[in-house]
Formats: structure tokens, C-alpha cells, sequence
């Protein structure tokens, strides 16, 4: 697939852009795998360091808001997600209320763990369920 159809996917036009060409398993994978892939396109050095220029360069502008849209550009992301970036650094640093990542990420781990450990209860719970039923229908032994 061509760079200039994939960007047309990404943003849900797949389908009307191809519609004269038949549609291959490969086509329909990459598509399946555009929505639920979740991309960084940005490394963890290059939001610390927009984080930290939205910080130094905060006094130039009139708010904050407008310090961010100028870095943004910048760097050639979306305000918002600089923003977002911005206000998760202001709880890691204790500025604003809120959970801090690491929080985040330990309750997202606990709740992994709770949602497998039900799964296996379920299983459990059916699996006695299943084997009580057949100890009742078999014949006593005399």
C-alpha cells in the first residue's frame, strides 16, 4: 500500500479511495491494524524536551496556552497533545492534582490482574459446576 493511501485509511477515507480496486486480505489486515494500533510518534526525549521548553518559555507568552500552540508547531504535534503532555508533567512534579504516571500505571497493571483473575474464577466456578453435575448423574457403585 502506498504511503499517500495509508495516510487516506488513517483518517477513514479507505474505503471510498479504493472502491474501484478489489479489496486483498493484506489491504484489510493493514486497515484492521491502523485502528487499534496505538503509535508514539514522538520519543520519550523528545515530550520531556517540549514539556521543558513549554516551562522555559512560558513568560514570553500571554498564557499558557499560547506558549504550547507555539511549541507544538514546533515540533509538529497538536496542541493538544502537548498539552496533555504538559499537564501529566505538572502532576509527576506535584503542581496540579492528579494521579502521576507511575500511579496510573500501577492501577492499570492491579486492574489487569483483577480482570484475569475473575476470568479464572469464572472458569473455575463453571468447571466445579460441570464436574458436581456429572457426580450426580453417574450410577452408585454397589
Amino acid at each position: 500500500m502506498k504511503c499517500m493511501e495509508f495516510a487516506i485509511a488513517l483518517k477513514g477515507g479507505f474505503q471510498n479511495s479504493c472502491a474501484s480496486r478489489p479489496a486483498t486480505r493484506s489491504m484489510h489486515a493493514v486497515w484492521s491494524r491502523a485502528w487499534t494500533m496505538k503509535t508514539n510518534r514522538f520519543s520519550p526525549e523528545v515530550r520531556s524536551r517540549a514539556v521543558r521548553m513549554v516551562f522555559d518559555h512560558q513568560a514570553e507568552h500571554p498564557s499558557q496556552w499560547a506558549a504550547i500552540n507555539s511549541i507544538a508547531g514546533r515540533i509538529g504535534c497538536t496542541g493538544e497533545i502537548l498539552r496533555s503532555w504538559v499537564r501529566q508533567a505538572e502532576r509527576d512534579q506535584g503542581l496540579r492534582s492528579g494521579p502521576m504516571t507511575e500511579d496510573s500505571a500501577r492501577i492499570k497493571a492491579l486492574e489487569r490482574e483483577n480482570r484475569e483473575l475473575r476470568q479464572a474464577n469464572e472458569i473455575l466456578r463453571k468447571a466445579s459446576a460441570y464436574f458436581a453435575q456429572a457426580e450426580l448423574d453417574r450410577p452408585l457403585k454397589r
